[in-house]
This record gives C-alpha cells, structure tokens and sequence, in this order.
C-alpha cells in the first residue's frame, strides 16, 4: 500500500521503505520549496522505563521518563506536514480570512 489518500480530511498518506525511500526524499525536497514550513510528529512504542531517582517536580519526572524512553525504543511511525507561511497545508484547500 505506497500510498493513500484521505478523502475525508484531504491529505496523502505515504508508506515510505526502503524501497521508495531515495523517490519520496526527493519529493519532500521539491515540497519544501513552496511550503517552507515542516512539522514534525512522532510515534514511539510505549513506556517501558520509569526514572529510579527522585525528582523535584512531576515536570522533570515526566522529562526523565520520556527522555529514557525516547532513547531507549525505536521510532514506530513518523509524521510530517508542510505548509506555507500562511498556514496552507500541501494538498488542503486555501486559508481563507474574513475581516
């Protein structure tokens, strides 16, 4: 399944491996070109690492934690969305404003 399309939101779904790796890094570069801005979306695994020292705050705690398991897991699906500087998304209909 190499690729998608969503009809229901309006965006392309792309399966990338190895095999189409050199083709859709090529295509991303061509993208960037018009739509300069990229946002970037990760998915990992799960928590499978807690922090063993005590912190000062739940906010480090939860860094440690995220932190120790971003290193620890691979990477299971990432995500990116370009848009121009007017928040239009490649393949989505134009902002429009009203004033």
């Amino acid at each position: 399944m190499p690729e998608l399309f969503n009809d229901r939101i309006g965006i392309d779904i792309i399966d990338v491996t190895s095999e189409n790796f050199d083709a859709q890094f090529e295509s991303m570069l061509n993208i960037v070109e018009q739509y300069k801005y990229v946002t970037i979306d990760t998915e990992f695994p799960g928590i499978v690492l807690e922090p063993v020292e005590q912190q000062d705050s739940l906010s480090a705690w939860n860094y440690l934690q995220m932190r120790a398991n971003v290193n620890a897991l691979k990477i299971i699906q990432l995500g990116i969305t370009f848009s121009n500087d007017i928040g239009d998304e490649k393949d989505s209909p134009p902002q429009t404003s009203h004033c």
